[in-house]
Parts: structure tokens; sequence; C-alpha cells
């Protein structure tokens, strides 16, 4: 090939390179290969175990019991499929809103992630950033915002009324300790499998989409696995979803200390998460100023380097996504006081228009910068500084619309037993998806056409490949450390089931 590729160059005017070349060969297991086939297996033979103790054994109820029939298939799939709404702390509507921005995620990430060598015709995707309906793609880095927004709301309801329940006071580093282990099994998982990706493919492309997820595991694992990779830059961890584990996990920890102020001192742990919004705003301006940036991670730049920066400076930054984390547990503070608080249905309704307003203005205000230049370098900072507590500010309405009875066909739509087995995927479903992108990439021997009906069945195969993966994985790993987690929960005075969701 590079005999033919040094003739063609001889002929033309093009300097034509072949940067990399495979030669198929077996790849042998290694010991990290077996690690993670022997824990894997670990977990199937407890988890059968702990099916036919379900099933077939009438022995009394014993703490072993319970332990072995936290990894039952049986119990655990009914858990998966039952309908929302198992406690009466349950906020069902969260599973709706959960499900789709996981479906959006994905469908971010599939255009997102897509190289621009691998289409048939890469300059007519000028066409997309053209179309305004197109920033809901491209300014997709907004759906995990819901993520940390949803968050909030779990860990200030469930904090409060854990604190009610405990005379005020809770053990902040053990706290801390056990969402750290509620992780990591899941994050060790996801680590293993990133192994595995070489004994399953090859390709063209292999080399740039798969063998650097393979090269970054091996060499940063440890920030993955103490939380800190965000700290480090986004190709500075295993898979580029670690950091929003690490700034999860670090937001919660904050969270906790918040949440001790704010219920010993109403008005100055309200006007603490208030500031800590503003903060937030200023903080995200302040790195795009000082390190002259764009508004977001626009692909349009078509400039890898600028939309690392973004990405880098920006996108994997704890301080950007205080402000959301904070306006959730506004709304959890707000729905665990006031939740039965009549609105007159003048504000109702003005509530569903100002949402729908700021929902959309945050989503498409990209579209002013992607398609050109910027006409305003201040704008674009203000821009960048606030869009993403706008957005979260529309959901927030929703959410709280929804809770509070005042959602009604969106209510409905987002409580339905039909979205929540999706809603609790969700999390194995974004530790895996990119796996399965990338994975698809790598392996391609074919050009991809520029088409949205190409995308878009791009899009429905990873989407459908990544929660079927997902749900084996749930049904062994998560399903049971939830069940365990509850069991270690199940004391007198101690809170429920939303507690366990504050926790994921």
């Amino acid at each position: 090939m590079r005999v033919i590729a040094r003739k063609v160059a001889e002929e033309t005017d093009f300097d034509i390179k072949i940067p990399q070349c495979y030669k198929k060969e077996a790849a042998p297991l290694q010991a990290i290969h077996w690690t993670v086939i022997f824990f894997l297996g670990l977990l199937l033979i407890l988890c059968l175990i702990g099916t036919g103790v379900e099933l077939f054994s009438e022995k009394k109820a014993s703490t072993l019991r319970s332990l072995l029939e936290a990894f039952s298939l049986s119990s655990n799939g009914r858990r998966l499929f039952s309908a929302p709404g198992g406690s009466s702390t349950e906020f069902c509507c969260i599973h709706g809103v959960r499900a789709l921005t996981m479906c959006w995620v994905v469908l971010g990430h599939t255009y997102v992630l897509m190289d621009f060598e691998l289409l048939k015709d890469p300059s007519e995707i000028q066409g997309w950033f053209k179309a305004l309906e197109f920033e809901l793609i491209h300014n997709g880095w907004l759906s995990v915002e819901t993520f940390f927004l949803l968050s909030g709301i779990l860990v200030t309801v469930g904090g409060l009324k854990f604190l009610q329940k405990s005379k005020g006071c809770f053990n902040v580093p053990v706290m801390a300790l056990r969402r750290y282990f509620r992780l990591t099994p899941s994050l060790l998982l996801l680590m293993g499998l990133v192994f595995f990706l070489p004994l399953i493919g090859s390709g063209p492309f292999w080399y740039q989409h798969v063998d650097p997820q393979v090269e970054s595991c091996a060499k940063y694992w440890w920030t993955s696995l103490l939380f800190i990779s965000n700290w480090f830059g986004i190709d500075k961890g295993c898979t580029l979803v670690t950091w929003y584990l690490a700034a999860d996990l670090q937001l919660y920890i904050v969270a906790l200390f918040f949440l001790l102020v704010l219920n010993k001192y109403c008005k100055l742990g309200l006007a603490i998460l208030m500031l800590s919004i503003v903060v937030s705003c200023i903080a995200v301006g302040l790195q795009t100023l000082v390190h002259k940036i764009m508004p977001s991670a626009m692909i349009s730049a078509v400039n890898n380097d600028k939309v690392h920066e973004v990405l880098n400076h920006v996108h994997v930054y704890t301080l950007t996504h205080l402000g959301p984390y904070c306006l959730g547990m506004l709304l959890g503070y707000i729905v665990f006081k006031y939740k039965e608080h009549k609105l007159a249905k003048g504000y109702v309704i003005s509530g569903w228009l100002l949402s729908i307003l700021l929902g959309m203005s945050s989503v498409l205000g990209t579209h002013r910068f992607s398609t050109g230049e910027e006409e305003s370098r201040a704008l674009a900072i203000l821009y960048a500084g606030l869009h993403r507590v706008v957005f979260t500010s529309a959901v927030a309405w929703v959410l709280y619309a929804c809770i509070t009875g005042r959602g009604g066909p969106v209510n409905t739509l987002l409580s339905s037993a039909v979205v929540a087995p999706f809603s609790r995927l969700t999390f194995m479903v974004y530790l895996i998806h990119p796996l399965v992108i990338w994975t698809r990439l790598g392996s391609r021997r074919e050009r991809l056409s520029t088409t949205h009906y190409d995308m878009v069945y791009e899009y429905l195969a990873n989407l459908v490949t990544a929660f079927a993966l997902a749900t084996p994985f749930y049904l062994l790993l998560e399903a049971p450390l939830t069940n365990i987690e509850r069991l270690l929960n199940t004391r007198p005075n101690k809170n429920e089931e939303t507690q366990e969701k504050s926790i994921k």
C-alpha cells in the first residue's frame, strides 16, 4: 500500500501517506482479561445462587439469605420492568426525564464523535450547521446538566428527610465513602470492558477511535478511580464519561455540607445555594474570557483543538456544573417544604411558557455562533456563563410542575411505566455507550453517508445496542449493589428509597 501511495503521489499534487497498517492477528488474553472474566463469572454464580434461594428455598429470613437474594435475577428483573411509584417518596416523572436525557446524550455523541474522514462527502455537513433545529444535536452538551439537576434534587430531598429523622446530623466522610463505593464497582466494570475492545474488532480507523481509549485507561486509570479525572482534562481518564462521575462525586460532597447548613439555618443555606449559582456562572464566563475559547464546544468550528479547549477548560470543570446542581438543591428544598403549596392558574401557565422560552433560547442560542464568526465577544461570554443555568431552570419547572400535580399530559408521559425500565438502565448505558460508538466507528470498512437518514440509523443502532448491553450488567452488578445498600440502610429512622436514589 505504501508503494502504491508513493506512485500515486508522484503523479498528482497530493501528499499521500499511510499513517497506520494493521495485520490481523489473534490477540492473546492477558491478566486484566482473566480478572474481568473471573469477577463476571463470580457475579453470575452469585446471581444464580440468589435466584435459586429466592425461588426454591423455604428457610426463614436471615442476613445471609437476604444478601444472596440481593443477587436474585428474578426479583431484580421484576424490579427493572416494574412501574414507577414503588415508594411514596419517589418522584415518578424523574424516570421519564432521565430516560429522555440519556437518549439525547447518545444522539449527541453519535454525531459529535463521528470522524469527518469517515464521511463520503464531508462538505455536506456544512448544511447541518445552517439548520436552526440542528442545534438540538450540536448543543447537546447541555443534556448532561439535567443529570446534575436531578442529583441535586434527590440528594436534597433524601438528605433533608434523613436529617429530620437523625436529629439534624450525619457523618459526611462516611456518606462520601458510601457513595464512592457505590459508584466504583460499575466504574471498574467499565474500565475492564475497555481492555476487551482490541479482542472484538479491527478496522482502518481502529487506531484513531479505539486504541487511544485503551491506552488512556492503561495510563490514567488512577485518575478515574480517585474520581479526579476532570481535573486533568477529558482525555486524561478512562473513556470520556469518567469526568462526569468525578464531578458528580465532588459536588455530592459539597452538597452534604450545604445540606447541614440548609437544615439548621434555612435562610443562610438558601443564600449559599443562590450565591453558588452566581459563582458558577461567573466562573464559566471568566474561563471563556481568559482562555479565549468558544462559548460552547461547537464541532462546526471543524477544529478539534478549539473544541478540546472548551471541553478541558469548561465542560469538565467542576464549578461549571455547580450552578445546575445547586439549582436542583433549591428545587429539592422547595418540593420538600412546599409540595402542597397552591399556585394560581396564571402562574402555572406563565411557568410553562417561560420554561419553553428559556429552554429553546438556551439550546438554540449557539446558532448565531456556529454559523460564522462571533458578532460580539461580550455576548459570547455572557451566553457561555448563563446558558447552562437557564436551560436547567426550564427543566426545573417541568419537574416542579409534574411533582406537584401540575404536569398534566407531560407528567403522564414522563411517569409512564414504559419509560421506567429505560430510566433504571441509564447509569449503565451512560458508561457503556461510548464503547459501542467507538467500536462501530473503528470497525467500519465503508464510508458513511452524510444524510440525517443514515445518521439516525447509526443513532438507533447505538441506542439499542447500549441498552441491550446495559441490561445484563444492570442485573449482575448495579441492581445487587442497590439491594445491598438498601439492606445496610434498613434500620429504624433511616430514610427509604429517596436516599437510595440520591446515592446513584
